[in-house]
């Protein structure tokens, strides 16, 4: 009590000394809740970017793809797909965190346009599901449209200019099927998408899921299912349920359940 009376005597012996001490406190204090909300949104920002456009929250592969992901093969799959994004939508600790789940694939392809060959990066995915997740419609050039039926394709605008592509051209693909045969087919090109980042507008091309499924050959399988949640510090508690829950239904044999944490670029 003695040092107690003694502190707040001292205090009040010099109150502009002790205001600006306080001031000088409460300023330190500020800056510091300030800047760690700045840097938490920024990171919210770049994580929410990058599992939207590249892992998810929580991805689904075949165990031996992780292999060669670098390759993106196209013969290592999850081979009923249909049963595990059920059980994904049933699975009861996920039901109010679960946001969307959604195949996608992506695999390298040849485009040419007469003598013109480039190589490109197509990704398919379901129409409506990429919406929210890719976003695609949001960096179509003016006059074009998002595709709405089979045959269709966004294409980067790099790589429209670099092979001579405009709306409504005609774009030939060349890519080998899941059995390492050929395939080839045209697409219709309904957009030209300018996303800002040029390794993407030099190299993307996107098509529906179910042309490339046909395309590939891969029936009910899928290469990637892609989980999002509503709170991405969540993914591996929610990861690790998704796996209790796949072993449960016998779903869980040769198949990897990653969250974002633990795999990718942005690792």
């Amino acid at each position: 009590m003695y040092l107690l009376r003694m502190a707040l005597l001292n205090i009040g012996r010099n109150r502009l000394r002790s205001a600006l001490a306080v001031i000088c406190v409460l300023a330190a204090v500020l800056t510091n809740m300030m800047m760690g909300g700045l840097m938490m949104g920024m990171m919210g920002s770049i994580v929410k970017n990058y599992t939207k456009n590249t892992s998810g929250h929580i991805r689904i592969v075949n165990a031996e793809f992780l292999k060669r992901e670098k390759f993106m093969p196209v013969d290592e799959l999850v081979d009923d797909s249909a049963a595990i994004i059920a059980a994904i939508k049933e699975e009861p600790s996920l039901s109010t965190k679960l946001v969307s789940v959604n195949d996608r694939l992506s695999f390298g392809v040849l485009l040419s346009n007469g003598e013109d060959v480039r190589p490109a990066l197509t990704l398919a995915g379901d129409l409506e599901g990429e919406k929210s997740m890719l976003m695609l419609q949001k960096s179509i050039l003016p006059g074009g449209a998002y595709p709405s039926k089979p045959g269709q394709a966004l294409i980067g605008e790099g790589l429209a200019k670099a092979l001579g592509f405009e709306l409504g051209s005609s774009v030939k693909l060349v890519l080998e099927k899941s059995d390492a045969g050929l395939r080839m087919k045209k697409f219709t090109v309904s957009g030209i998408i300018r996303s800002g980042v040029n390794s993407m507008d030099e190299s993307i091309l996107f098509i529906s899921l179910s042309d490339a499924k046909a395309l590939l050959g891969l029936g009910q399988a899928s290469q990637q299912i892609l989980v999002m949640i509503k709170d991405y510090r969540q993914a591996n508690s929610a990861a690790a349920s998704l796996r209790a829950a796949l072993e449960a239904r016998g779903l869980s044999e040769g198949i990897a359940v990653q969250p974002w944490t633990e795999y990718g670029g942005y690792l």
